[in-house]
């Protein structure tokens, strides 16, 4: 069954916590000064004593200066494709934050090509403005992009790569997507298709394809309002049976077709495929690993296809929900206060992350972005992740670690170079807070395993911020 996230504006309530006064800052800087005059090499300057491969950055805005970033880039060496995860959609802080590591990876690391996790399709629309300016970055946002993007900061930053795409002529960055929400484009493409390539075929592909879920829609906006999340077995089975029949021709008819259609042409074809065959696998099994494992298989085939066709020579980075972009996700175990207390939403699930690291190797580097204090969909999750609930008896939870540090906003590599002592015992299981079993009305749960196993660094939010709803 497919669940359909309806997003509400609600009451914000905004704590600000541990803001010192003018005394205490008089106290402090008397405290670190003992001589009387400037320490130049005291521990003021170098900052807090933190552990070795946290390290402090100065915030979340996209127009900070960004040498508190080296670090990122010391990471990113030479890698081809970076990752960037958030621990919930629709966390303003979070996208911010985003913002900022993307401007750093254009300006800083010569990346020049941005791939979000929204439908393929209708992002090629958000990508001609993007190339030219011509528009209201609001405007494709809300009409482009999945509503988990429809915040303020996507805006800000899709109008900052369409002007540097304005004042870099010859060396502009390239934007698409990847999603497998696009059943009602890929249904009547692969029909047309059937119907002038598989003649003989055709009486079986054709109505077996328009039963697969979503591909008789006009729209998304039709498909939500005409369906009820439910996925018939024969309809399924049907629908399957004809896209199979479709792969085995395009395999069998190879040579032909990309004479007949072009290398372009042909590729999107396949892209049709595979991601309406996610699309339909999801339908039918979400929450089962078998429906999340063939959704996140699809968008994997959608992002390198996209990449061979939009920007191969380019650097990519990667916009997406931390748990597509985890590299070893099919050995998260699921924890909850109660054992038995909900499905395990996510174990033995093969995402994104795992097919890309197989196909990349050192090449794919992941980022994920965690915070203390959730924000989602401009409300904030209760409660903060270190006023959690009793939880098992089990590994500490990272965001309760990196709170204990006492600092706002934090890098972490998680390989930890250099440290006599890693702050994360290498090869230790850790639990993270992700807040999405809140916000399922789930019970309250956490994800269990080696954080080095499944990204390659972490930054952390003491607490996140509302996002700006368009």
């Amino acid at each position: 069954m497919r669940t359909t996230w309806l997003i509400s504006s609600l009451c914000l309530l905004f704590l600000c916590m541990g803001c010192p006064s003018a005394d205490d800052d008089a106290a402090d800087d008397d405290a670190g000064d003992d001589d009387g005059g400037d320490d130049d090499g005291g521990d003021d300057d170098s900052g807090p004593d933190l552990p070795e491969g946290v390290h402090l950055l100065d915030g979340i805005d996209p127009t900070l200066p960004a040498d508190d970033l080296a670090p990122l880039g010391l990471l990113v060496g030479d890698a081809r494709v970076v990752a960037l995860g958030e621990s919930a959609h629709a966390a303003g802080g979070q996208l911010q934050m985003k913002h900022r590591l993307i401007r750093y990876l254009i300006e800083e690391q010569g990346f020049r090509a941005f791939a979000l996790e929204s439908d393929w399709e209708d992002v090629e629309a958000a990508a001609a403005y993007v190339a030219t300016c011509q528009g209201d970055p609001a405007d494709v946002v809300r009409d482009h992009l999945r509503l988990v993007w429809h915040d303020q900061s996507t805006a800000d930053l899709l109008q900052w790569l369409c002007e540097w795409n304005q004042d870099h002529p010859g060396d502009e960055v390239a934007f698409f997507g990847f999603n497998t929400a696009n059943a009602w484009y890929d249904g009547p493409a692969l029909v047309a298709f059937a119907e002038v390539q598989m003649k003989a075929e055709a009486k079986v592909v054709v109505p077996g394809i328009q039963r697969c879920e979503g591909a008789t829609s006009t729209s998304e906006e039709d498909y939500v309002a005409t369906s009820d999340g439910t996925v018939d077995q024969a309809d399924f089975d049907a629908c399957i049976a004809a896209l199979d029949l479709v792969e085995a021709h395009l395999v069998a008819n190879d040579a032909a077709l990309l004479a007949a259609l072009g290398e372009d042409a042909l590729t999107v074809l396949w892209m049709r495929l595979e991601g309406i065959r996610g699309w339909e696998m999801d339908a039918m099994y979400e929450p089962l690993p078998e429906g999340l494992s063939a959704r996140d298989a699809a968008m994997a085939y959608l992002f390198q296809a996209q990449w061979g066709r939009v920007a191969p020579d380019a650097d990519v980075v990667i916009s997406s929900h931390s748990l597509h972009i985890n590299t070893h996700s099919d050995a998260v175990d699921c924890v909850y206060p109660e054992p038995g207390a909900s499905v395990d939403y996510w174990e033995g699930v093969v995402r994104m992350g795992n097919h890309l690291a197989d196909a990349l190797g050192d090449d794919y580097r992941t980022l994920s972005i965690v915070s203390n204090h959730h924000t989602w969909a401009g409300s904030w999750v209760e409660p903060p992740v270190d006023e959690l609930p009793d939880m098992p008896k089990g590994p500490p939870i990272i965001e309760v670690l990196l709170h204990d540090l006492g600092q706002t906003t934090l890098f972490v590599d998680l390989a930890f170079p250099g440290a006599e002592t890693a702050f994360l015992t290498p090869g230790e299981e850790y639990r993270t807070a992700y807040p999405i079993p809140i916000l399922m009305d789930l019970e309250t749960g956490v994800l269990q395993g080696v954080p080095a196993d499944w990204f390659d660094a972490l930054i952390y939010l003491d607490e996140d911020q509302p996002w700006t709803q368009l």
